[in-house]
């Protein structure tokens, strides 16, 4: 139903369709039994043509199909316009994969940081009996939380440059580099949602009993 062509309009001196070359060009393609064209020009590049070009295309082989409209004729902006709406589809699901991993990985540091503070009853005690304010031990889970996502985030950035790598040397056409403001916003967003993430832990462990902690209850 369609071809790849060299040249699929003739055109004249001045750049106009040339209808005389186009029809002989047409025949040729109806002798071999070509239904549907698929305009690229020479050099590879697909040639831009016009609404009024794409009309007189139709019409001229339509013609030639006995009244049938029975082509395509597809520019470059509609394969472009295609292409960008294939590429925005796959853009927001892998949006969706990262925020469900994003949750997820908040969740197990959410977790971590509870069974941290369970192992930590009486030293959080201590701290609390020594004069340490709640803000203090709140400042303290909060820290660990950053640097245990900021060393995550780093081990992640490590594993996709090592993918990255392999990538280009299985695909050495393709270029496969994340520009650095990803890099950033990757680390940014990490540190981010273990913060946000060990804020409940945190304010448990602040408003530990000393006594009690000490006790180890």
């Amino acid at each position: 139903k369609g071809i790849f062509t060299p040249n699929v309009v003739p055109l004249d001196a001045n750049g106009e369709i040339d209808e005389p070359e186009t029809r002989k060009y047409v025949d040729w393609l109806i002798e071999r039994g070509v239904h549907g064209l698929y305009p690229n020009g020479s050099t590879g590049e697909f040639t831009r043509f016009t609404a009024e070009e794409r009309r007189r295309i139709i019409e001229i082989i339509t013609e030639r199909h006995q009244g049938e409209e029975d082509i395509t004729v597809i520019s470059q902006d509609a394969i472009l316009s295609t292409f960008d709406s294939i590429f925005n589809m796959i853009t927001l699901g892998l949006a969706g994969i990262a925020a469900i991993s994003l949750i997820v990985a908040g969740i197990l540091i959410m977790n971590v940081m509870l069974v941290a503070v369970s192992q930590r009853t009486q030293e959080i005690g201590l701290l609390r009996a020594l004069g340490a304010k709640r803000r203090q031990v709140v400042a303290l889970f909060l820290t660990e939380a950053v640097m245990l996502s900021f060393l995550g985030s780093l081990a992640g950035l490590l594993v996709g440059e090592v993918g990255s790598r392999a990538l280009e040397t299985a695909y050495p056409v393709i270029e496969f580099v994340a520009p650095p403001w990803a890099m950033i916003a990757a680390v940014s967003i990490a540190v981010a949602s273990g913060l946000l993430f060990s804020i409940l832990p945190a304010r448990r462990a602040a408003r530990l009993d000393p006594v009690l902690a000490l006790a180890g209850r």
